[in-house]
Formats: structure tokens, sequence, C-alpha cells
């Protein structure tokens, strides 16, 4: 292959604003453009042409290919690849005459790979390593991602690596990251809240937005005043209890407006905004006053003119106390009258401890107990002793007592435990300590009936193990309509995308093995669907005699060697100690029928004796490089392969002709294990090159392994890999392993995941629908919602967003979003136009006149006139949702009626796809010949 040529200029990739996502293209080409055949066969109305040099990526199938140079003229033209390997391409022709003169193939599948080797991104952002365009001579990677915050203008210069396996390319450029750190108000300026003498207040939040992750957000009254007994904390929420009705009014009708100015600043700058709140006198709440009409909609009929007391004591937990110990903690309450208090109280409160009227003092001793945790739940209420029919609405609380045996729980592991994708195995554990130090087990809440919650379920495939691993394979099933092709758009308008949740959410509850501990904890887990179609493995195990198994046994089977505490995952069947030679041939392979695998053994594939070499270790890297587990293996010897790994050829020619059973022939087909898997993947194909994490991941000396056959004896937990192999050799022997008869005679196929796949049509047994449809519950006719009013006749009429228009078919109020769309034509203009642009309606008559501002409320640029090409569509969220099919109202407001996919018939449960360590649904693949020259009878 030659260099890749860059089309990316070096230099400057220009100016970029920090905290949004961006993507700038580079893009690199590889000059070749054909290769050159070495071999034509024909079978089955497929011609395979063979060829010694190999691609860097099989051809993907379905590619458009040009075959030219051949003699016979029959078989040039353009076909499409329906079999592919990195050696071979099979296309649909019945031509099986003698080749004279072998042509090239054009099209070759190129990957140009992309890396940083000097300088360093902006921090956030990161080069997109695969950038792989199939089928010409070219391929793009992307810098991409969200610039993080930076305190000054920053500029990053970097090298990149372009390269196509076999030859590289380098090239320096410039990226500049500029600051925006204004800070703002999101709540609009005006009144916040209407409120009476005596309301008690938690919740009235002055929202900003800070784009500066560095600098910390702080609002503080700068001027003006709050209404007496209120205040407003750093992060903008106003609370309090209004105590005072201040004198004299400054608005009629017993009402006070109290304007004040609020700064919101991050530490580098700051911005201002004026907001009111108006408090109306609570002795003026009666029938008979004159300013509150039936119209009115801030005073309800329901208000008293007596104020309630309030308790000031925020609800929720006051703490956690040991049994044995004497507790005393006090409620606060308030009357803004003056007239005395009195506390109730009512639910469970602990034993021992009394609630003292008056004071609001609970206390006492709260005796020993056997229970180690208990949570009690109360509430209070507080009430005028000169009018007792005045009582505080109540207020829940909890104490949580402790046992004298702790039984405090500390988890260990986060709420989010991260993604998996499809087909792939889990590490997920969840862990938990105890203070007193027992011993804990784990397991799912909510299983047995009349549990909280009663639905708790994890990834299809996995299941929680007493010991809190999270064992299994997930399911290549998940949730997807219509084969994964369809997705769910919000409104044109925007750019938002509806996506389903796969998120499975489950509550795992800890125990004792005396029962003092009995704590629950929600975690998640993502799934992602990387897979559209499963993927098959091959393995090769040994069958040896007795006299091996005794011996093998004596290995595996030891403590000494393999004491449990250095041992990751112990009890999980993917993990821990093996309990057979296993060795893993291939990885990732297409589930295609068992014919296909069957004629794959055609070539290369006899009877072959595997020898268990050297003792080595490995470690596998978690996605932020610290080491996840390590692994102690001993290294699978093939004696076709030199001490380089280089293998023989796939094909010899002899100097000399033998002869077979299927006849006189020069050429043979040696089977190495690269030659066995090549084969394999040349037949059948590959969905995946995925590798265990331990092939994958940087080693201690900085190299990574890649594919390494190989028989895994034990996961270890990190730093212990050592150990265990000088366990090995010290107490087993470093020579008695090459001793095992390992003959490998067949294949197995793992067929767990795939038992339920139709290898022929390649879909799930049942099929899922081919289309989806989405009805009412009652069987309606679909609907297409309208929750939009479109504005007819619409003209500019000032020079600071006024516009006028027909009437409107519904009232426009202040506040709503309108969406501009198309392009402008006729007379006027609307400043900095790009199509479609929403704005905030910020004045209106309600039907024919409105004035339009930014979203963030800064104003906009007009030339009066009428723009015929625009449309102006407002989004308005309290319509009724109509039927169009009928031009039926289904709803006004609330909750729109249930939504069913194809009325009931969807399903996600695959039985087989459960947890399970089972390899009965595997299927043997015996090879065909004992020997490179004679055939298995039968």
């Amino acid at each position: 292959m030659s260099q890749p040529t860059w089309l990316t200029p070096a230099g400057s990739l220009g100016t970029i604003p920090e905290g949004i996502f961006y993507s700038i293209p580079l893009a690199a080409e590889d000059p070749v453009t054909s290769i050159v055949v070495t071999s034509v066969a024909y079978s089955g109305g497929i011609v395979t042409y063979k060829f010694n040099a190999r691609t860097t990526i099989p051809y993907p199938l379905g590619t458009q290919v040009i075959i030219a140079g051949f003699s016979p003229a029959q078989y040039n033209g353009t076909y499409t690849v329906i079999r592919a390997g990195k050696s071979s391409i099979g296309v649909a022709s019945n031509e099986n005459s003698s080749v004279t003169a072998f042509g090239t193939i054009a099209n070759i599948p190129v990957v140009v790979t992309y890396e940083v080797i000097a300088g360093q991104l902006p921090a956030g952002m990161r080069i997109n390593e695969s950038g792989i365009l199939t089928g010409i001579p070219g391929a793009i990677g992307t810098v991409e991602g969200v610039p993080a915050d930076i305190q000054v203008d920053t500029t990053s210069k970097f090298a990149i690596r372009a390269s196509n396996t076999f030859s590289l390319a380098d090239r320096t450029f410039s990226l500049t990251v500029a600051v925006q750190n204004q800070p703002y108000f999101v709540t609009p300026s005006g009144t916040v809240a209407y409120l009476v003498e005596g309301d008690q207040i938690a919740d009235i939040l002055i929202d900003t937005f800070n784009p500066d992750i560095y600098g910390v957000t702080l609002v503080r009254l700068v001027t003006g005043a709050l209404p007496p007994g209120l205040g407003i904390a750093l992060d903008g929420v106003i609370s309090g209890v209004v105590t005072g009705y201040i004198l004299p009014l400054t608005i009629a009708n017993d009402q006070i407006e109290y304007e004040f100015t609020l700064e919101v600043s991050n530490g580098q700058s700051r911005s201002l905004r004026t907001f009111n709140i108006v408090v109306y006198n609570r002795s003026a709440m009666t029938a008979d006053n004159t300013y509150s009409t039936a119209d009115t909609t801030r005073l309800t009929a329901d208000l008293f003119n007596l104020t309630t007391p309030v308790i000031l004591t925020p609800p929720g937990s006051i703490g956690s106390v040991r049994a044995g110990n004497w507790f005393a903690y006090q409620f606060l309450a308030l009357n803004v009258d003056g007239a005395p208090l009195n506390f109730v109280a009512s639910g469970d409160i602990p034993t021992g401890l009394e609630l003292d009227p008056v004071s609001g003092f609970l206390y006492g001793v709260l005796p020993s107990s056997g229970i180690n945790l208990a949570t009690y739940e109360f509430s209070l209420q507080v009430f005028s002793t000169v009018t007792p029919e005045l009582i505080s609405p109540a207020y829940d609380y909890s104490l949580t007592v402790n046992g004298l045996v702790s039984g405090d729980i500390v988890w260990l592991t986060p709420s989010n435990l991260g993604t998996i994708a499809n087909g792939t195995t889990s590490t997920f554990y969840v862990e938990a300590v105890n203070a007193s130090g027992l011993s804990l087990q784990y397991e799912l809440a909510g299983l047995q009936p009349g549990d909280d919650p009663v639905y708790n379920l994890l990834p299809q495939g996995l299941q929680l193990l007493v010991s809190g691993q999270i064992a299994g394979r997930c399911s290549f099933i998940t949730f997807a309509l219509d084969g994964g092709t369809t997705t769910f758009d919000a409104r044109s308008v925007t750019t938002a995308i509806t996506t389903f949740d796969m998120t499975y959410t489950f509550t795992v509850r800890v125990v004792s093995s005396n029962l003092l501990v009995d704590v629950d904890q929600t975690f998640s887990i993502t799934l992602i669907r990387e897979f559209e179609q499963p993927y098959n493995n091959l393995y090769i195990q040994a069958m040896p005699p007795q006299n091996d198994r005794a011996l093998l046994n004596s290995l595996l089977q030891s403590v000494d060697i393999f004491p449990p505490s250095l041992i990751y995952r112990a009890d999980d069947p993917n993990f821990g100690v093996a309990t057979r030679v296993i060795y893993n041939h291939a990885y990732g392979l297409t589930a295609a029928t068992l014919d296909s695998y069957v004629d794959s053994l055609n070539l290369n594939h006899y009877w072959k004796n595997l020898v268990l070499g050297q003792i080595k270790t490995a470690q596998a890297l978690d996605d932020l490089g610290n080491v996840l587990y390590e692994v102690v293996y001993s290294e699978v010897i093939d004696d076709l392969v030199n001490n380089a790994g280089a293998s023989v050829g796939k094909s010899v020619n002899l100097p000399y002709i033998i002869e077979t059973q299927d006849g006189l022939t020069q050429t043979v087909f040696p089977n190495s294990l690269d030659n066995m898997r090549d084969q394999v993947i040349d037949t059948v194909g590959q969905t995946s090159a995925m590798l265990p994490r331990w092939m994958l991941t940087k080693q201690v000396d900085g190299t990574i392994l890649g594919f390494t056959p190989a028989w895994v004896i034990a996961y270890t937990n990190p730093g212990q890999s050592g150990r265990i192999a000088y366990n090995i050799e010290t107490l087993f022997g470093d020579n008695q392993l090459n001793l095992v008869d390992f003959r490998a005679d067949r294949y197995e196929l793992d067929n767990q995941l795939t038992v339920y796949w139709d290898r022929t049509d390649q879909h799930w047994i049942p099929q899922p629908p081919t289309s989806t449809r989405f009805d009412f519950g009652n069987g309606g006719n679909p609907a297409i919602w309208q929750n939009v009013i479109s504005l007819a006749s619409v003209t500019i009429t000032g020079a600071t967003g006024q516009f006028a228009c027909a009437a409107a078919s519904q009232t426009l109020t202040v506040g709503q979003l309108l969406v501009v769309g198309g392009a402008v034509t006729g007379t006027g203009n609307i400043g900095s136009f790009g199509s479609p642009t929403t704005f905030k309606i910020s004045a209106t008559n309600g039907t024919t006149t409105f004035t339009l501002t930014y979203q963030d409320d800064l104003p906009i640029v007009t030339t009066p006139g009428t723009t015929t090409g625009l449309t102006f569509v407002v989004l308005n969220q309290t319509v009724s949702w109509i039927n169009n099919f009928n031009n039926t109202v289904l709803w006004s407001f609330g909750t729109p009626p249930g939504t069913i996919f194809d009325q009931g018939s969807m399903q996600f449960i695959e039985p087989v796809d459960m947890y399970t360590n089972t390899d009965i649904y595997n299927k043997y693949l015996m090879f065909p010949k004992q020997d490179i020259i004679t055939t298995i009878p039968g």
C-alpha cells in the first residue's frame, strides 16, 4: 500500500467557542486503487477471486467492484460482493472457463486511521480514530467534542498521523478555543410571587445560567428589599415566612410591592435583573373587601384573615442515633400573630422518646434493641392555643435508630454502574461494607409477592450473584422498532430527538447472615445496542485421557495454587479459575448457516495436536486506564508458526505429486491455527472484531497483545497474576502442561445467544414485525397531533420586532415560542435571520399584534414591510390535541390516551437469553480429515 496523501491543509483549523459541540473533518486518501488476482475458483454459482495481498479490512458485502484484465474476457465486468474476506471475494457468476490471464480488482477497501502523535488537543475534544470510508481509496477523520471550559483564549497545537496500516503521513494543525463566561438570569424580570402575610415559602427559585464551569455561581441582593421574614440563598432560592406588613402602603387595596435587584456573578463577570414580590395584608382577607372580585385569580376564596402558625424546622430526616443513648432535639415554630403555640405529634415516635408540646423538644433515652437498624417516621403540627382551629399542615420527619452492633452500611459502588453493549460479558458488581465487619450477601429486592418494587430486572442475560457480582452475557435482543430502522423525531422546528430509555434501574438488598443488616440501594445499567445482528465464537476444548484429567484436576482444584482471595470474580462462570482446557479460536463470526460453517472446514482443517506452552500473565484495563483484572494463561503452541509468529501459507505447492482420497494433487492446505481461523472467516464472515479486554489493552511493557492463542487458566485480582504464576511453577511444575494430550478434531460453536436466530433468513424466531403501528388503546385511527398555531397575513410594523397578523385561531400569550421559517422575500426584513429561528413573544394583544425578541430577551432588528416567503408558527403548549382523521378532540389537557405497540404483539424477552452458564446449545463441527491427505469416512 502507498503512503496516505493529506487533503486537509496544515495550519490553523480556526477558532471555536468553549462549551459548544463542534466537529471538524480531516481528510487523507490512499492512492492505490486495485489489487492483482492470483487464483479463481467456481462453485455453486459463485466465482471466488483470491489474491496474495491482504486488504486492511474485508470487503463489505454489497460492495460494487470492477474486475478487468482477465482472459477470457467473460470474467471482466462490474459485480456485487456476496462473500468476503481479507484475501478473497466471491461474486455471483456462472462463468467456469479456464483462466489464461489473471486481471485486477478495483475499489480496494482502505481504512485510514488517525491519531495524535504530538502536542495535545483542546481539553474535552478527541479525534475519531476509525474514520473509515470503504469502497473508494480515501477516508475522513473527525476532530469532535465539546471544548472544556477555559479561563482565557487558548490555542492548542498538535500533530495528527494518518495511517493505512502499511504506511503513514503526519501533519501539524492548531485550534483555538475562545472564552464565553457571561452568567445571566433565566427567570424573567417582573413579579415572581404573590404572597399573603404569614405564608411560609421554601421554593421560589430565581433561575440562572453560568457557562463558566470554573466559576462559582453566586446570587445576592444588591438594592431594594425582600418582604420581611424572607431571604435569598446564594443559589437563588427565596425562602422564609412573611412575618410582617410594613406601612405606609405603597399600593392601594392593602397590598405592598417589594421591588429588589439581584446580581448573579461567577467571579469574572456579573449580570443584574430587577424583580418584585407582591404581599397582601392578611387582616384584609375578608368577604367584604372591595378589591377582591370574583374574577381575581391571585387570591382564592379559601383565604382566612387570621394567620395559621407554621413550623420552621425543615421536613425530612432529623438524623440518626445509637440505641441506649440520651437524645434531645428541638423543633421550632412561629405564629406571626404572636399567640402562644402547642405542638402535637402523630405517627411512629421511637420508644423512650416524648414530645414537649410547649417547647417542641423531642427527648428521652432510646432503649437497647436487638433491631439493628430502624427508621421511625412521624408528623408534627402546631396550633394556636388562643384559636385552636388555627392549626398548621402536617410536617413529616424521620429519625433513624441504630442498634448496639453497628448496622451502618457504606456502599462502595456508585448508583450508576455504567454502560454495556448487547452481546458482551458483564464485569459489573455491587459492593457494600458494614462498620462492624458483618458478612454480607446481595439479592434483588422485590422478587417476592408483596415486595416493593414488584418489577426489578437487570438487562436480559445478567444475574446478581450472592457475592454482589453481576454475571452473564447481555442478550443481543434489545428494544428496537423495524429492526432498528425507525427513529422518533420531535417537532421539525427543533433538533431534539426522542429516544427510548434503555437504562435498567433495579434495587439491590444487602443482608447479613444474622439478619441485623437489611438495607436496599437502587442502581442502574445502561444497555447500548451496538450490534444489530448476533455473532458466534468458535473454541476448541481438550478431551484428554483419564490420567491427564487427573493431572489437570490436581492443578485446577488446588486452593494452595489459587487462593480464593486472589481470584477475580471467583463465582462468575465467565471468570474465576478454569474448570476445563479451552482455547478460544475465533471471535465475532457471522451467525451464518451451519452448512456454511461446515463448508469452511473443507480447506486447512484436519486433526491437529496442540501443545500447552509457557505460563504467562497479562492485564486488562478499564475505560479509565485502571487495572480491571489480570490473567494467567498458557500459550498454545502451533508447530506451523515460526518463532516470529509467522504462519505457513494457506496453500503450499509441493515439488511432487501426492495421492489423496480426493485424487492426485500438488497443492496442500496446511492447518496452522492462523490458516484455520482465516479460512473460517473468509467463508462465513465476521460481524465483530471484538476480542477479550486483556488482548486489546496496553500491557506493562507498553505493547498490545492482539489475538493470542491461549488457554486462560485463571483471572486474578489486580497485582496477583505474578503470584499465581509462581504458585503454578513451584507447586505444580512449569513443564507439566505440555504433557497433556490436546488433540483438536472439532470446533465447538457457542450457540447460546443464537439458538433462536434463523441462520438462513437472518432474523429472530419469532420474527419481529417489519413495520410498527402506534394505536390508541381503544383501537382508534392513528392520529397526527397538532400543537401549533400558524399565523396568516403577517406584516412587520416596527423596527424592533413589532408584527401584525390576521386574527389568530387561538389566544397568543407572552412567553410563547414562535418559529419563523422559509426565505425572506417581498418587502420588510428580519436582521441576521437564518431559517428556521425560534423567537419569544414579549408582548401581544392576544390576537392581531405581537412583539418578538430572541429567547434570551434580547431585542431583534426589523425593517417594516410584508415578507411573502416566511411562515410564522407558535408552539402552543395548551391547545387541544386533535385526531386529524375525523377532526375529533381527543383530550384538552392532562395525560393523553395510552399508546400501545402493534396492538400488544411486540415482545422483548427471549427465555434462552436469560442468565445461564450452560453449553447445551453449542454445536460440534467435526474436522473432515484425519491428516492432510486422509478424509474421515462418513
